[in-house]
């Protein structure tokens, strides 16, 4: 399934698909743009199927309740609500329009990449590891960003997508992209990538 939408400050498109066509995916996802800034957030449930479903959703409705609070402290939030479910990994970040800059916290393998008009590609290392209630040192970093720089965001079920190709294609539009992934992929997990263009 491939969603688009086209917001005042941002462009996405979004590919999701279930494990062996499963009724329910285990990666969940949440975006919001306001007047000031722009979140977005994914978690993938460990495992797959109706459990991991059920932890990814549950997350991504706490961070649509306080999407106005800082990155770490809805992973850290996200951590404590998990206690007594399947664990997730998780990553959000926050594009503030007025500062042109943009804060990250990640825990575990969902890849996050920033391609800046200038050629230059920002990627974070992802922290090891999964929320289940443990306590964690949540951490949060910040680059800057330039208007029409392109993110990636994508679970472990889109594995063939090379820094190299998304840097050939980042000139396009996100659902050029997507539609690409949608193309390509083999989908042996559940499976979500999120392309938006910071207009």
């Amino acid at each position: 399934m491939i969603q688009v939408e086209e917001q005042k400050r941002t462009k996405l498109a979004i590919y999701q698909q279930s494990k062996n066509g499963n009724d329910y995916c285990g990666d969940a996802f949440f975006f919001k743009e306001t007047a000031d800034y722009f979140i977005c957030a994914l978690a993938d449930g460990l495992g797959s199927g109706q459990e991991a479903y059920r932890s990814a959703s549950h997350v991504m409705e706490m961070i649509r309740r306080s999407h106005d609070k800082e990155v770490d402290e809805l992973i850290t939030a996200s951590n404590e609500m998990l206690k007594q479910g399947r664990g997730v990994v998780l990553t959000i970040f926050k594009v503030n329009f007025r500062t042109s800059v943009i804060t990250y916290s990640n825990i575990g393998n969902i890849t996050f990449r920033l391609l800046l008009p200038s050629g230059e590609v920002i990627q974070p290392i992802p922290t090891r590891g999964f929320l289940a209630g443990k306590k964690r040192k949540i951490l949060k970093e910040i680059f800057h960003y330039e208007p029409n720089s392109l993110f990636t965001m994508y679970t472990d079920g889109i594995s063939y997508f090379s820094m190299k190709e998304e840097s050939l294609l980042a000139k396009q539009e996100p659902e050029v992209i997507v539609r690409h992934v949608e193309r390509c992929t083999e989908v042996e997990d559940d499976a979500t990538i999120i392309v938006g263009k910071l207009i």
